[in-house]
């Protein structure tokens, strides 16, 4: 059921973001935090790049079941060089996404991520493109009355080829827990 849900999330929001836009909204707000159109490719060299990133203010997560959702997506270069899109909470790993297809390849994940108790979480991603598909879920234990990055970012493992991976679409969304 869980899958049947992200897959859906994760079609309609792979096609809504098609121009180059910026929102950001305040931090009580629910729903849309931060979307981008815009698109962002790594450098020319092998390490982990920032594609996109977002903060989250301090105590976002407030309540137990607050979810924050992240949805980005993008392409990498036709090439047989080993490259990932991955995206961070807080600096850990939620979701990676590699390829080493010689053909240009669409990337699109998701990544639900629900307060659990004080400074816990646990988070469920999914991955699809052209080259697979790919799932993860988890625990975290980030400090959510801090601020927490979250980030897209891009390597190419292979060569120093700028732009092979490039991330076209990134928002992150925040849910609140039902009222109990």
């Amino acid at each position: 059921m869980h899958k049947l849900i992200l897959t859906a999330i994760f079609c309609a929001c792979f096609s809504v973001i098609s121009h180059a836009q910026q929102i950001t909204a305040p931090p009580t707000s629910t729903g849309a935090l931060y979307i981008t159109g815009s698109a962002v490719g790594n450098g020319a060299d092998l390490t982990q790049d920032t594609l996109q990133s977002y903060t989250l203010a301090a105590g976002k997560l407030q309540n137990v079941g607050d979810q924050i959702l992240i949805s980005a997506g993008g392409q990498f270069i036709g090439s047989t060089d080993n490259r990932t899109a991955r995206i961070l909470f807080g600096g850990t790993q939620v979701m990676g996404f590699t390829t080493t297809s010689a053909s240009a390849t669409r990337w699109g994940v998701q990544v639900l991520v629900t307060k659990t108790g004080s400074n816990t979480q646990s988070y469920m991603s999914f991955g699809a493109g052209n080259a697979g598909t790919t799932a993860d879920s988890n625990t975290l234990t980030k400090t959510d009355t801090s601020t927490i990055v979250v980030s897209a970012t891009g390597q190419n493992t292979t060569n120093s080829v700028a732009n092979s991976i490039v991330c076209q679409y990134f928002t992150v969304s925040y849910i609140p827990a039902p009222p109990s």
